[in-house]
């Protein structure tokens, strides 16, 4: 059982911003082409005004670490590329000239990757340009993590059909797995379990009255583990025990988690997304950007996520269990702001990682972890 949040911490927490002026709170070695990038001199030149670092510039699509964490996957001008941690080092892993990907699910070993766009959904084999368009029907899909195959929603035009099914990625070996009344849904693999998390999306995201279900693949039994609420984001820890969770509450964002074994919400009392969030190694700390920069507005996490505004974000470490929060990055000491999603956290090096919403670059920030 966790621990509930110290009132003590919240109380230090809401002077510390109060301090620094934030007014409101709200809310690798596969193949390909080498290609050496120096960007040393820009880095020194603004390391002095700023921890944030850009690593490449323009338009890049859903970057996610490789298993070892040492090298960073991402989409950027037509072409899925890898990059070493200090930006330098780049390696072609395919090229495909996309229309305008909506949204990138990597595979588990990051060797394959699933696009979504105008409606359609296919699937990309890396490294030797292979691709694969799934079939009509199917509104989302993930990579299922213990098999070489997909789990996805599939609804036909009539609304007489709405399931949850697996099956390769070439719609062999197909196995349904359960009937959904939800037109369109979000799916999230469990890490480290045979189950997927889905809950309703698009037009039916605001009606409170649905769920949030976790679905066992092999005994295809569902389970509601949590009320949806309106702008509801999750994001599972690295091991599957813990649901973070962000939605709208009145006019501010709630963000916390969910014990999935106890069923127990907790509230991190901190102001903001679930995009804007990501877990450390072992579920102990979440790391997040704070939203800030805004004027008040009671449909703010919807005005966010459809760009009516951009944050600026100053970053935090926030301790599970006790409800310890550390600022990580100082709004007023910073050159540049950000407004960062597509969290990624390296323990080892000591930085975060992000694509900034503004400029659309892969950046990184320098934090400080030590034991505060």
């Amino acid at each position: 059982m966790r621990k509930k949040i110290l009132i003590i911490s919240i109380s230090l927490f809401f002077l510390a911003g109060a301090a620094y002026g934030i007014k409101n709170f709200f809310l690798d070695k596969q193949g390909g082409k080498l290609e050496v990038t120096n960007k040393e001199k820009d880095r020194e030149e603004t390391k002095e005004n700023s921890s944030f670092s850009v690593l490449v510039e323009g338009d890049v699509k859903s970057a996610a670490f490789n298993r070892d964490k040492d090298v960073i996957f991402y989409y950027n001008k037509n072409n899925f590329l890898s990059l070493s941690l200090e930006g330098l080092y780049k390696k072609n892993a395919g090229s495909y000239p996309l229309k305008k990907p909506e949204e990138i699910e990597w595979s588990f070993n990051r060797n394959k990757v699933m696009v979504k766009q105008d409606n359609r959904i296919s699937a990309f084999k890396l490294f030797d340009n292979e691709s694969t368009e799934l079939k009509k029907g199917i509104r989302e899909a993930v990579w299922n993590t213990f098999g070489d195959g997909i789990i996805y929603h599939y609804a036909d035009k009539a609304g007489q059909v709405s399931e949850i099914d697996i099956s390769s990625t070439n719609g062999e070996n197909w196995k349904k797995i359960i009937d959904t009344p939800f037109e369109n849904v979000e799916l999230k693999l469990r890490p480290g379990n045979k189950e997927v998390l889905y809950y309703p999306s698009g037009q039916n995201s605001n009606d409170t009255e649905n769920g949030v279900y976790l679905v066992d693949l092999v005994e295809k039994e569902r389970e509601k583990i949590f009320d949806l609420k309106k702008n509801f984001s999750c994001q599972w820890s690295p091991e599957g025990e813990y649901l973070l969770i962000s939605f709208q509450q009145a006019d501010k964002a709630e963000l916390g988690y969910l014990d999935i074994e106890s069923g127990e919400y907790y509230s991190l009392a901190f102001p903001t997304v679930a995009e804007k969030c990501v877990w450390g190694d072992k579920g102990e700390f979440v790391y997040c950007g704070l939203i800030t920069g805004f004027s008040e507005d009671v449909n703010l996490i919807e005005n966010w996520k459809e760009e009516r505004f951009f944050s600026n974000d100053t970053f935090w470490r926030i301790d599970t269990e006790a409800g310890k929060k550390d600022r990580l990055t100082d709004l007023q000491k910073e050159k540049n702001s950000v407004d960062a999603v597509n969290l990624l956290f390296n323990e080892k090096q000591g930085k975060l990682y992000f694509i900034d919403r503004k400029s659309g670059n892969l950046m990184s920030a320098e934090v400080d972890i030590k034991e505060k």
